[in-house]
């Protein structure tokens, strides 16, 4: 559980680190007033490399029982992938340390922060499950998958929970949400492509059976209120600015909630080894749910179809939460709810 929470806090740590480098690179004209402190990038940094190090402590806790661990420490760090990625990781994260404390302006540390999180992203991408089945393909999909997501995301959360006003929100509004759009497409289909790799001797069906394929569907359940919020913030909070009572804050933070919900998933995800063509096996919990224990195909069933009306449900309450600006915990749980139906309809359409 501690491995799944330090991989979780990783993600969202590399999200606001990521937020920080781009929002800092924006001009007061175009962003909210937010002040950004370098204290911030500096400690942001400092927990992407602590918390990537996590990870690799069971493995050199193994290894050090027969070899020593000072031994251990240096064959997984030369030897493994997982521990070469890492050293990576460090040598990226302490240089964005080293340039943000050193600087005098900002302008003097936006390009090569820039450069440097480019660095750190192909060097989480080097030690993924995704580069494990096909190194340079897999790899090049995991890069640009975390590109997105985590600009996406990081851009959120500052701007979520660090903005003073909501000066300036629709120039904000203006450029972020092509950008937005543009990595959610990003996201979407390099998750479509890596998916596939990873799972792609079985049918979408069967998959989904799977530990590793029914961890990508809660992902994917997950990220579907989110896509409802993204479209919310982009186009129906435009209109509502022209009333300055409005906070457009509030909706921002509750979609920051789905995605660490996204993120607590990934990391489950990331200690979850691919399925095996050779030994398949369904996952315990969907084979407690549904009794399904062998070869499955897509078909309608009674409980599909009713899940499947309660996701339409909930997705409509859900954008009329927003056209009726109600409470925000209103919408946590009518987005709680399309996330619920989605999957219970996924679920028992696999018989």
């Amino acid at each position: 559980m501690m491995m799944y929470m330090a991989e979780t806090l990783l993600y969202v740590s590399l999200s606001f680190l990521t937020g920080l480098i781009m929002i800092e690179a924006v001009p007061p004209s175009k962003k909210p007033v937010i002040l950004l402190k370098r204290e911030w990038m500096i400690g942001s940094a400092a927990l992407v490399m602590i918390l990537s190090f996590m990870p690799l402590i069971p493995l050199i806790s193994r290894l050090s029982e027969s070899q020593g661990f000072s031994a251990a420490l240096t064959t997984v760090l030369l030897d493994f992938t997982a521990g070469q990625s890492w050293i990576a990781v460090w040598i990226s994260s302490l240089m964005i340390m080293i340039i943000t404390a050193v600087s005098r302006h900002k302008a003097e540390r936006v390009w090569p922060n820039f450069f440097l999180l480019a660095a750190l992203f192909f060097s989480f991408s080097w030690g993924s499950h995704p580069e494990a089945v096909s190194p340079l393909t897999g790899a090049i999909y995991h890069l640009f998958h975390l590109a997105a997501l985590h600009s996406w995301t990081g851009i959120l959360l500052v701007v979520a929970f660090f903005s003073r006003s909501r000066e300036n929100w629709g120039r904000f509004l203006s450029w972020f949400t092509p950008v937005a759009m543009l990595c959610v497409a990003i996201a979407a289909g390099t998750g479509y492509l890596m998916a596939d790799m990873m799972t792609g001797d079985f049918s979408a069906a069967n998959a989904a059976t799977t530990e590793y394929g029914h961890l990508l569907l809660i992902k994917l359940v997950f990220f579907i209120p989110v896509f409802y919020f993204a479209f919310a913030n982009a186009f129906l909070i435009k209109r509502k600015l022209k009333d300055h009572r409005y906070s457009p804050f509030t909706m921002i933070r509750v979609e920051a909630i789905f995605l660490t919900a996204v993120f607590a998933v990934t990391s489950v995800l990331s200690k979850t080894a691919p399925p095996d063509p050779s030994q398949p096996a369904v996952d315990d919990l969907v084979q407690n749910l549904t009794g399904i224990n062998g070869f499955v195909v897509f078909s309608a069933q009674t409980e599909m179809l009713i899940f499947s009306g309660s996701f339409l449900i909930f997705s409509l309450l859900l954008l009329l939460s927003f056209y009726r600006e109600l409470p925000s915990v209103t919408s946590f749980i009518f987005g709680l709810g399309v996330t619920a139906s989605l999957y219970f309809s996924v679920l028992f359409s696999l018989s």
